[in-house]
């Protein structure tokens, strides 16, 4: 006798901890998730707010975008179905300002999970005279019961202020939220909240509360050294260098049309606050400021038949301009001067829709700084540090040679102790000629469609070490189907700013 049936999959309740705490390497990973939801929601504002407290139940995070919303088809149809994403299909773009989405996994509504216990949830559309809303307790899922057997409250109301002082949702946290939490939804910005969402997560997990503790240890803390605002920096400085970097391409002659990531009127602020500098503030994160106090630069554009078109500039003595423009073909980039700084990479396994080999063109912005006296006593003035040791820390936090993709940081190339290029290791073996990662301030600008080979990993963590990305990395992998143009970016880099940086110091 046979027997056929029609099964099917259930998740179970630990799957939400899994795809959402566990998934997430960092708290800052998490943050930046919220951030480009809102960004992809059509929001011009974002706001984190951190709440400090030695008191758990008091510590909390108030994030808030003035985004599209969500309606109820949205909040509890899709928001409660992990992977799913309307973001796959379609155009791949936002509706209103055309932005091109930064998620499409359809797990970042989940990164909050990374953050704290107590999740709440509150959503509106400009068409919605009501607000959508859910809280969760990030403990419920943590059993061996089926994902369908997990309840939580959810509903609409008409007022924010009447979802926090519920008695039901009191009863079902078992406590009441920060008076601080009200005083913040009065604030200017937030008391008009006609469309979009607000998520506050309540009860640091202690990952968070680590990270915040060890920032504090010092009282005499800058604000621009705490932990959460520099991600926040590393994060949105290539949004405003994407198109201040395109308008100089331009004016150079090196493209000659734009790549647009979203309609010209689009624009995207993130504003940090946190109580333990000064309560309900807010600052404007703005983009990495040492950025122009360089000493020398490389930009330009490496098209997708891997030929180079690029400018250097080197500013190392203000009476000594140097200027050059230069193109660099395929010959030469595979040449066996190239070839030495390169070697082999076995390519990992991946998943087979994510082994795509091509990459397409980029653009490019590397920023060197030397690390010798007079340039530290110069750093140290625009970083505000006393002593050598302090404008070293401080310098470390914000060098990397980092990617962005449709005008968003990717982690972690460019993190601190991120060596993905292994230009360290190559600066031992060849230190007159191989600058270390400690010296670079720079971005590689990755656009849609034609940069996605790429593919991100589904844990934000970096990209899949498939065909496109090895090929990124190893030029000596220059037979296979379609070869990364970045990979000859990086060679040329190494050897043209070396050779220009020895050219300039003997000069001075």
């Amino acid at each position: 006798m046979l027997e056929i049936k029609d099964l099917k999959f259930e998740h179970g309740a630990m799957s939400i901890i899994q795809l959402g705490q566990e998934l997430i390497g960092h708290p800052s990973t998490a943050i930046n998730e919220l951030i480009k939801n809102g960004y992809d929601a059509d929001a011009f504002d974002y706001w984190v707010y951190f709440n400090y407290s030695s008191n758990d139940k008091d510590s909390f995070i108030f994030c808030f975008d003035n985004g599209v919303g969500m309606d109820e088809k949205i909040l509890f149809g899709n928001w409660l179905h992990p992977s799913v994403s309307n973001k796959r299909v379609g155009s791949n773009k936002s509706p209103l300002l055309n932005r091109s989405f930064l998620g499409s996994k359809g797990i970042g509504r989940l990164a909050s999970m990374a953050l704290g216990q107590y999740l709440t949830v509150i959503t509106k559309t400009s068409e919605d005279p009501n607000y959508n809303w859910l809280v969760l307790d990030r403990e419920k899922f943590r059993n061996e019961n089926l994902l369908s057997s997990v309840e939580f409250p959810g509903g609409k109301s008409d007022s924010v202020k009447a979802i926090l002082e519920d008695e039901q949702i009191l009863t079902y946290k078992g406590f009441h939220p920060s008076e601080k939490i009200f005083s913040l939804i009065e604030r200017q910005e937030f008391a008009s909240f006609t469309e979009g969402t607000l998520i506050i997560v309540e009860q640091f997990d202690s990952s968070v509360k680590t990270i915040v503790e060890k920032d504090f240890r010092n009282e005499d803390v800058a604000i621009d050294d705490l932990t959460f605002l520099r991600s926040l920096k590393v994060l949105v400085t290539p949004l405003s260098l994407n198109l201040k970097i395109q308008e100089e391409l331009l004016r150079k002659n090196i493209i000659q049309e734009k790549i647009p990531i979203a309609n010209p009127e689009s624009f995207f602020k993130v504003h940090f606050g946190i109580n333990l500098i000064e309560e309900n503030k807010f600052i404007e994160v703005k983009e990495v400021e040492i950025l122009k106090h360089y000493d020398y630069r490389i930009l330009g554009k490496v098209d997708q038949n891997a030929d180079v078109h690029a400018h250097f500039h080197c500013q190392r003595l203000k009476e000594d301009i140097i200027e050059q423009d230069f193109v660099l073909g395929k010959t030469y980039v595979l040449s066996d001067e190239g070839m030495r700084v390169r070697k082999n990479k076995d390519i990992p396994e991946v998943p087979t829709d994510m082994k795509a080999s091509k990459v397409g063109s980029f653009f490019f912005d590397i920023r060197i700084y030397d690390r010798d006296f007079e340039s530290f006593e110069k750093l140290s003035k625009i970083l505000n540090t006393k002593t050598k040791k302090e404008t070293t820390t401080a310098l470390d936090k914000f060098l990397g040679l980092r990617i962005s993709k449709n005008g968003f940081n990717v982690k972690p190339y460019g993190e601190e102790e991120k060596d993905w290029m292994e230009m360290g290791q190559m600066r031992v073996q060849n230190p007159t000629e191989v600058i270390g990662t400690n010296q670079i301030l720079g971005n590689v600008f990755l656009f849609s469609p034609g940069n996605d080979g790429l593919k991100e990993k589904t844990n934000r963590e970096g990209f899949f070490e498939n065909e496109a990305f090895i090929n990124w990395l190893d030029v000596n992998r220059y037979n296979v189907i379609s070869v990364s143009g970045i990979l000859f970016f990086t060679a040329t880099f190494i050897y043209f700013l070396q050779n220009s940086h020895t050219d300039a110091n003997d000069k001075g």
